[in-house]
């Protein structure tokens, strides 16, 4: 009886992980970064997401992101405090955004979670720029997203 009431609590436990990443355009296996000296300085103004990973931010959309107190950054209402290193937000249940890569002269960035729910790559530019955005491409694959989920 112990036996099978042992069996029965694994076969449930095991129901109860969560089985790969399906549902995210990361794998969460694979190591991630954030760029040190991306600020809200560096990122406030104008940008346009060129490639997307999720419908947070489609490719067209214009995004104007403000820096606020404290280093925060702001997307229209939305404050996404800073967490330092290139992370901002995460208040509230919502993830993190990492900027793992932003071009020295802050025209093009890539912006990730660490679990994968959403993407993006933003440029100042609606259109060129083809060497930093390939660039973006490659750092978003180096941190585990798959560049076949993408749209531009």
């Amino acid at each position: 009886m112990k036996t099978a009431f042992a069996a029965a609590m694994l076969a449930f436990l095991a129901a109860c992980v969560p089985v790969g990443n399906s549902n995210t355009a990361r794998d969460r296996t694979v190591p991630m970064a954030s760029q040190v000296d991306a600020t809200a300085v560096r990122l406030s103004g104008d940008w346009v997401v060129r490639t997307s990973f999720s419908e947070t931010a489609r490719p067209g959309e214009r995004l104007r992101l403000r820096r606020g107190q404290g280093g925060a950054l702001w997307l229209d209402d939305i404050a996404l405090p800073a967490r330092g290193q290139g992370r901002f937000g995460g208040a509230g249940g919502s993830p993190e955004w990492w900027v793992l890569w932003l071009d020295a002269d802050n025209r093009t960035a890539a912006i990730g979670t660490p679990g994968g729910e959403f993407g993006w790559i933003m440029d100042r530019k609606a259109r060129g720029g083809m060497d930093r955005i390939r660039a973006a491409k490659e750092i978003m694959q180096w941190s585990g997203y798959d560049m076949a989920r993408a749209t531009e």
